[in-house]
């Protein structure tokens, strides 16, 4: 869901010291396992509407706009093993998110 590699610079503007993000990043592992690493719709809904850490969630819901901003489509066009059908089944997906993020930031 998460890794210091991928979103270490976003998340050092949100997070401003080193002791957040490390319990960021338990947090999002903790959440890893509670999902057993798969997401669908419904779970990735549910993940932005906890309540249970609200800075983190916040940071969650701006990582996923990031991440599906920019990196998703990236992933889902130059795929080699994708088909053209399941292609525009992960962009529509991708759309919903989206705008289903868009109504909760």
């Amino acid at each position: 869901m998460c890794s210091p590699k991928k979103s270490g610079r976003i998340l050092s503007g949100i997070l401003h010291d080193q002791r957040s993000r490390e319990d960021f990043y338990e947090y999002t592992s903790r959440l890893r396992k509670e999902t057993d690493y798969y997401l669908n719709m419904a779970k990735i809904k549910k993940l932005w509407m906890r309540s249970d850490h609200p800075v983190f969630n916040r940071v969650v819901r701006v990582l996923s706009q990031h991440y599906l901003r920019w990196s998703i489509p990236l992933s889902i066009l130059t795929s080699k093993k994708m088909s053209p059908q399941s292609r525009m089944f992960h962009l529509k997906s991708r759309k919903e998110l989206i705008y289903e993020l868009a109504n909760l930031v």
